[in-house]
This record gives C-alpha cells, structure tokens and sequence, in this order.
C-alpha cells in the first residue's frame, strides 16, 4: 500500500462521529468587521484620491459598485454598504488588508500611507504620495498586483505574483482567488516548496474551506493539489499533511456539520483513489 490505511480509519472514524450531532456556527461580531468610523477622515480622503488615481494611471480599471460588492462576497464573504460609506473596512482577522468602498480597491498594507513616524509633525499629502511611489518599499507594486488581478482578472499581474511566491500563495489560498488556473498551479508548486509544508499545516481552513461560507469547500482547489502530489509516496507528503491536519483540527473549525461532512468525503475519496493506484 502506497499510504497509511491510519489515515483513512481516522477519517472514516471521525465521519461517523460527525453524524452523532452538529456543531455551532457564531456569527463574527460587527466589532471584528467594520473598522472605527473616526478613521474616515481627511487622511482616508486623501489616501483614496492618491490610490485611485495611482490605479488609473497604471491600469487599475474600478468595477461598478455593485460589481465590486459581488466580487467581495465572492472573496471574502463580505457584505458591502448599498452605497459607499467606508474608507477602511476589515476583511477579516486573517488579514490586515482592507476594502475601500469609496475607491472600490483592496488596500494591502497595514498602515496607511500617512503613518511615518520619522516625520516630524502631520505627513502631508504629498509625503503619502512619495510613500507611495518609493519603489523601494514595494507598496505600489503589491496594491496595483492585486487589485488588478481580483477586480479586473488582468494576467499582465502573474509576472508579479510569479516573482513573489509568498503573495501567489496569500491571493490564492487566504483571498480564494480560482480565476487563473495557472496561478493556482504556481500556487501549489510554491506552497509545496514551504517549510514542513506550513501552509498545509498552518492554515488547513484556509486551503480546505472558502472565505464565503455559502461556497462550502475548496472541491477545486483540493482537487489540484492531490492531483499535484500523487505520483509518488513522496510527492504525496503535502497532501497527506493537509488530511491529517484536517484530521486534527475537524471538531474545532467553526463550519456548519454538513460543510466539514462533504469536504471530509471528498478527502477520503481522494485517499482511496491513491491507494487503489
């Protein structure tokens, strides 16, 4: 046998555990989404009117509000004013980005572009902007990267996530980014390359299960992978990794039963496959 039939008793153990009763879903505070409104001031003003004419100069085409709203549920679950009202609003504690409702963008930095300490006094708008075009700190680059990749699908961005491995693994496992089948792959390759294969590891609800609870698990995404892995016993180690973690962390993820029932079959099928092969 290719893989440890352990495994697969442990899986199958806990599946029938599973039907014996159902965990609790909790709805995550309105404190943890929606940033203080006193960040809406001037300096949120000014920061939106530097990005958004940054992205237009260089490619960034804003979707229609309600296009825009589309893809944040998509990504993120995240359900946007009907019309815009924040300058900084949380995708989620896993993530110190945040959405610019008023921009229409994905703000992918901790602080904003105001926050230089080694200035003596109030940054003025123009010390924001070199902030911004100072192509030492890579802000400019990473904010046009992914704007242009999640909003307008644009591939003119592979080049960068190519080069930066961590990002390519930040915009497709934590953001679900599945558009580009080629970034998936580079993706995948990259986390495989990680140590003790941390990603599967680490962030096993992140890779197994969407952002948007409504879209269930990542049949897709988890399809890949093994399809990645399983020509060897060897190769097949991250997949492996990645079942046992989910072995380990089932009864603490906060999914509906029925979600973590389905993702746990689909990984279970996956194993069998191999080990029938």
């Amino acid at each position: 046998m290719k893989m440890n039939r352990y495994i697969l008793f442990c899986l199958s153990h806990i599946l029938l555990l599973s039907c014996q009763g159902q965990s609790k879903s909790s709805n995550v505070s309105k404190d943890s989404i929606y940033v203080n409104s006193k960040m809406m001031d001037q300096q949120e003003l000014m920061q939106t009117s530097i990005l958004s004419k940054y992205g237009k100069d260089n490619g960034y085409n804003p979707l229609s509000y309600q296009d825009f709203q589309n893809r944040c549920m998509e990504y993120w679950g995240l359900s946007l004013h009907k019309e815009p009202k924040d300058y900084v609003l949380s995708i989620g504690g896993y993530t110190e980005y945040t959405i610019n409702e008023w921009g229409r963008f994905l703000y992918t930095e901790a602080e904003n572009l105001f926050y230089q300490p080694e200035i003596d006094g109030e940054p003025t708008k123009e010390d924001a902007r070199k902030m911004l075009y100072d192509k030492e700190n890579g802000i400019a680059d990473k904010f046009l990267a992914y704007n242009k990749l999640l909003f307008n699908d644009n591939i003119t961005t592979l080049s960068f996530f190519i080069r930066n491995p961590e990002y390519a693994i930040d915009v497709v496992f934590n953001h679900d980014y599945e558009r580009n089948k080629i970034l998936t792959a580079r993706s995948i390759d990259f986390s495989k390359k990680t140590t003790d294969y941390s990603v599967y590891r680490d962030n096993t609800e992140k890779v197994l299960f969407y952002n948007n609870r409504k879209r269930g698990f990542r049949r897709n995404l988890i399809n890949e992978i093994y399809l990645s892995c399983n020509k060897t016993q060897e190769t097949m180690a991250p997949f492996d990794d990645l079942v046992y973690a989910y072995f380990k962390q089932f009864k603490q993820l906060n999914y509906p039963q029925d979600v973590k029932d389905k993702c746990l079959v689909h990984l279970l099928k996956c194993l069998i496959e191999y080990d029938r092969n």
